[in-house]
C-alpha cells in the first residue's frame, strides 16, 4: 500500500508541476493579450481550468501525505476513499475539459506558437461548432458509459474510464466513504 501511495504521490507532484507551469504560461499569455478579448478570454478560461486542476491535485497530495499507516484502519481507509473520490473527480474533470477545451486551446496555441489568428484561419463558425459538439458529446458519453456499464472487458484502463464517465465509480466511492464515516462514529 505504501508503494502505491508513494507512486500516486509522485505522479500527483508531477501533475502539480505541470498544472503550475500551465497556470504561469497561460497567465503570461493572458497578460500579453489583455487588450485583445478574442485571445484573452480563451486564455482566461484555460487558466481557470488549470487552476482548478492544480487545486485538486494539491488536495490529493495533502490527503495522500496524511495517511497514517500505523494508525486505526478505519481512519486510514477513510483517507484512501477520500483520495479515491478526489482522483475520480479529477479524471472526470479532465475528460470534460478535454472535450470542451479544444477551441480555446486551439486559439491560444496558434497565437502563442505561430502568431496566427485561429478566428481568421478557421472562422467563428468552426470554433462555435467545436464548442457545441463538445457540449453534445458530454451527455452522449455519459449515456453510452451507463449503457455499457460493467459489460466492458479487456483493459482495466478502459473499464476505469467507463465507470468514471458513468459515475458508478464515484457513487461506489461515496457510498464506501459514508459507510466508513458511519462506522467511525459508532
Amino acid at each position: 500500500m505504501r508503494s502505491a501511495i508513494g507512486w500516486l504521490t509522485f505522479s500527483a507532484i508531477l501533475e502539480v508541476l505541470f498544472a503550475l507551469a500551465s497556470v504561469v504560461l497561460l497567465g503570461s499569455f493572458l497578460g500579453d493579450h489583455i487588450g485583445m478579448p478574442k485571445f484573452a478570454v480563451p486564455a482566461a478560461v484555460l487558466d481557470v481550468f488549470a487552476i482548478g486542476f492544480l487545486i485538486n491535485v494539491i488536495r490529493q497530495v495533502v490527503v495522500a501525505r496524511q495517511i497514517d499507516f500505523g494508525g486505526p484502519i478505519a481512519a486510514m481507509q477513510k483517507k484512501l476513499e477520500t483520495l479515491r473520490v478526489l482522483r475520480i473527480r479529477y479524471t472526470q474533470g479532465l475528460l470534460v475539459i478535454a472535450v470542451l477545451a479544444w477551441p480555446p486551446l486551439c486559439i491560444v496555441l496558434f497565437k502563442a506558437f505561430f502568431g496566427l489568428d485561429a478566428y481568421e484561419l478557421f472562422g467563428w463558425t468552426y470554433i462555435w461548432v467545436n464548442v457545441l459538439v463538445g457540449l453534445a458529446v458530454i451527455p452522449l458519453a455519459i449515456w453510452a458509459a451507463k449503457k455499457i456499464g460493467d459489460r466492458t472487458s479487456g483493459s482495466p484502463a478502459v473499464q476505469y474510464i467507463v465507470r468514471t464517465i458513468s459515475g458508478s465509480s464515484l457513487n461506489a466511492a461515496a457510498d464506501s466513504l459514508a459507510k466508513l464515516s458511519e462506522f467511525e462514529t459508532e
